[in-house]
């Protein structure tokens, strides 16, 4: 009985330092999610613009289209600045097409955070 409480100790506690060298730091963080596909990025874009402004019908579709095209491009660029920025640009021109007024405005308070 004393063996198998020890072992079961020993391999909760050896689970736990597992964990705890996985332990994502805002560095890691920024890796994995551009390891993650366009696909699911733009989906997590979605919901958060969604969240900030309540996105309606087929916007989210436009929305979700829109951030693939970016993030896939973005990933294409890889480190080049300038065209990133003027990439980013030219998103937020099309997403200030797609929102309308007062959800651009709930957004931009939102993004500025």
């Amino acid at each position: 009985m004393k063996k198998i409480l020890l072992m079961s100790a020993l391999s909760i506690a050896t689970f736990g330092m597992m964990n705890a060298q996985n332990a994502a730091t805002p560095a890691t963080q920024t890796a994995t999610a551009q390891k993650q596909l366009p696909q699911v990025r733009a989906k997590a874009m979605v919901s958060k613009i969604s969240n900030a402004c309540g996105l309606q019908g087929d916007q989210i579709g436009k929305v979700n289209n829109l951030y693939i095209e970016y993030f896939t491009k973005s990933d294409a660029l890889g480190t080049d600045v300038a065209k990133l920025k003027e990439l980013t640009k030219t998103v937020e021109v099309a997403l200030q097409g797609i929102l309308t007024p007062s959800q651009w405005k709930f957004w931009q308070e939102a993004s500025n955070k």
